[in-house]
C-alpha cells in the first residue's frame, strides 16, 4: 500500500470513529454503511476527507476513482469550500453527489459490484460518509 493511501485511510478512519468488524461483509451479501454526523464529528470528518483529498493530490474539490469495469460516477457542486470524493472499485457500480451550499464534505466508497447511491447535501456545513461493500 503506497504511503500517501494509507495516511489518507488513517485519517479517514480516525476522523470517522467507523470501526468495521472482520467479516461483516459476506460473499454474496452487501452492506451500506452511512454515517451523517453533526457538530464536532461532523468537522472531523471533513477534515478527515479533506486530508484523504490532499494525499491523493486532488487539486480542486471533486476526485472520482475508479477501478473495474462498468463504473459510473457523477459530481456536481454549487457553492465554495467544498469537497466530494466518489471511488469505486469493482464493476458495475453507480453513484452520484450533489453539494448545493458552501463547506460540505462527503464520499461514497463502493467496493464490489452492482451498487448504486445518489447523494445530495444542501446547506452549509455538512458532511457524510458512505460505504458500500460486498457482492
Amino acid at each position: 500500500m503506497p504511503f500517501r493511501t494509507l495516511v489518507a485511510a488513517c485519517a479517514l478512519a480516525v476522523a470517522s470513529g467507523m470501526v468495521m468488524p472482520p467479516g461483516s461483509a459476506i460473499a454474496g451479501q452487501s452492506k451500506t454503511i452511512i454515517l451523517t454526523p453533526k457538530g464536532k464529528q461532523a468537522q472531523a470528518i471533513r477534515e478527515g476527507l479533506r486530508i484523504y483529498g490532499w494525499a491523493n493530490n486532488v487539486r480542486n474539490t471533486a476526485l472520482v476513482d475508479q477501478r473495474g469495469k462498468n463504473n459510473g460516477a457523477g459530481v456536481s457542486q454549487n457553492g465554495s469550500g467544498n469537497f466530494g470524493a466518489v471511488v469505486q472499485r469493482g464493476r458495475n457500480n453507480s453513484a452520484t453527489l450533489a453539494q448545493n451550499g458552501n463547506n460540505n464534505a462527503m464520499a461514497i466508497f463502493q467496493v464490489g459490484r452492482g451498487h448504486t447511491y445518489d447523494a445530495s447535501q444542501n446547506g452549509n456545513g455538512k458532511s457524510g460518509i458512505v460505504v458500500q461493500l460486498g457482492r
